[in-house]
């Protein structure tokens, strides 16, 4: 495999996370076929994808502390508002009315 510069990694397409996931995939793919009789050009495709892989996921463990606070108060803020619509639903519908 030549080191050209169609080699090199487009490091813009990870500025648009989502939208340039099908963009990768599509490029991985090509590059698979194109070099699946050079067992090196595969090595290095192969060590390419597991980094790409191990940057996926770290971008997946950042969004989930970043919005850590959200699995901790989410549920307790919920059962709150929905206690208070309850208690203030059966407050209504139980007065007695004159």
């Amino acid at each position: 495999m030549s080191n050209s510069q169609d080699d090199q990694p487009d490091w813009s397409l990870f500025e648009d996370h989502e939208g340039g996931s099908k963009t990768r995939y599509t490029e991985m793919q090509r590059k698979l076929a194109e070099s699946a009789d050079d067992e090196g050009a595969l090595r290095l495709l192969a060590a390419r994808l597991d980094v790409q892989l191990k940057l996926e996921d770290f971008l997946v463990k950042f969004r989930e502390a970043e919005h850590r606070w959200l699995r901790v108060w989410g549920p307790i803020l919920t059962s709150a508002i929905v206690s208070i619509v309850v208690v203030v639903l059966a407050y209504f519908l139980h007065t007695p009315k004159n």
